[in-house]
């Protein structure tokens, strides 16, 4: 008997979203209902939901008489989305720190957990889960920064951001895995900067960690 829809979606959902992540399939590729159904052991009608969550999620394209197409990160949107992340991440570290805001609980939080996750992503590389929960974590410290600076239209704007950063994060994560240290460097490194409140410092580690780095703009160009 098939499960009720809810967890029918939800499990082909995940399913499909790990086929991406793990590589299974690529961008561009076309994912059938009929393998999802078979996969999954569910009808089609909780596999089309889990489409339209997945495109909401930017994940996949649903093309009319083509169905679901996987996304592929080109160099021009992961530019533009660290440009928008510069924006509202270097405006946040000011009010940080022109009105003396302490480090918040919740930052070393998603911070401990950011570090404990790509840990163990360190141990099982080609885990597809620990790859989203690493670029969850990694969303979570980011946005403990932006929401520590109480300017609520500047959070609304970078939760809008959430699916395109994590997708963004899985692809360069799964391209250049050598590059998660250097990045968690980075991240224990703003917390130093923002104890101290160091706005100068703060905004060039966020500078250098939103660089894209020349090897990861020509993959993403070569596809």
């Amino acid at each position: 008997m098939e499960a009720k829809r809810p967890l029918a979606r939800s499990l082909a959902f995940d399913w499909v979203r790990n086929a991406i992540v793990s590589g299974v399939y690529h961008g561009h590729d076309y994912i059938e209902e009929s393998t999802v159904c078979e996969a999954v052991g569910v009808s089609r009608t909780p596999v089309r939901e889990a489409f339209n969550q997945l495109a909401a999620e930017k994940y996949i394209t649903l093309t009319p008489r083509h169905g679901a197409q996987v996304r592929g990160i080109g160099a021009e949107e992961l530019i533009e989305v660290y440009e928008v992340r510069r924006l509202i991440e270097g405006r946040s570290i000011e009010l940080l720190c022109e009105t003396k805001i302490p480090v918040t609980d919740k930052a070393l939080s998603a911070l401990e957990d950011r570090l404990r996750t790509t840990t163990a992503q360190h141990e099982s590389p080609l885990d597809p889960e620990l790859r989203v929960t690493a670029s969850q974590t990694d969303w979570m410290f980011h946005y403990s920064i932006v929401s520590a600076a109480g300017n609520s239209v500047l959070s609304e704007t970078y939760e809008f951001l959430r699916s395109r950063q994590q997708r963004v994060s899985i692809e360069t994560g799964m391209r250049f895995p050598d590059l998660i240290k250097k990045y968690d460097e980075h991240h224990v490194a703003m917390i130093e900067a923002w104890r101290s409140f160091d706005e100068v410092e703060f905004k060039r580690i966020l500078s250098d960690h939103l660089r894209p780095a020349e090897r990861i703009l020509a993959s993403l160009e070569e596809g």
